[in-house]
């Protein structure tokens, strides 16, 4: 039997020690999740410990969520979990941050931002814009598996992690990453 779920059942039954062990196998994975985000919104940084205890809380909610019988390893089910409440945690902070930045004549400091680079570099905002409209309409146009695939190596996971999460194998990985790569190459980098 897989230890995480050895730890899971000790854990729902109140050993914390199995839960300090649960969380050890899992900190690498937690760094990476919260590494793989640029942490630096402006006028200030959101602190990385901070991020650390929300997403060991996210664990704790994942040991409790997890049913067993859904044929996914709890690793697994813990990334998306723990990622899901890393990402609503910077959302959260970068709308208190854009409320922060509102002056009085209602207009986002983010927008006269953009507004600057447009007038000064329009050439590269329009590319940038469009690259991004360009880059939400392909990862749209993908399979689940594959948008996964390149998320998780986004966060920077490596090919063995992204496997164990979705249970195949390593060089499937590697050949849809070359696809991808290929893909994105001739429909976003070609003219």
């Amino acid at each position: 039997m897989d230890e995480n779920l050895v730890l899971v059942e000790r854990v729902k039954k109140g050993d914390d020690e199995a839960f300090g062990q649960l969380l050890k196998n899992h900190h690498r994975m937690i760094y990476k999740i919260i590494n793989g985000h640029n942490l630096d919104r402006g006028d200030y940084t959101i602190d990385r410990q901070e991020l650390y205890q929300e997403a060991s809380l996210a664990l704790y909610d994942a040991v409790f969520s997890y049913e067993e019988g859904r044929n996914v390893k709890f690793s697994s089910y813990a990334y998306i979990v723990i990622r899901g409440r890393v990402i609503n945690i910077l959302r959260n902070y970068t709308n208190i941050y854009k409320e922060e930045m509102y002056s009085l004549d209602n207009e986002c400091f983010a927008q006269r931002y953009m507004m600057y680079v447009a007038k000064n570099d329009p050439v590269s905002y329009h590319r940038e814009v469009e690259f991004r409209k360009d880059l939400e309409e392909f990862m749209e146009g993908l399979d689940h598996q594959d948008r996964q695939i390149l998320m998780m190596r986004g966060d920077r996971l490596s090919y063995r992690e992204i496997a164990d999460h979705l249970k195949i194998n390593t060089k499937r990985i590697d050949n849809r990453l070359m696809v991808l790569r290929k893909r994105i190459g001739r429909e976003l980098l070609e003219e």
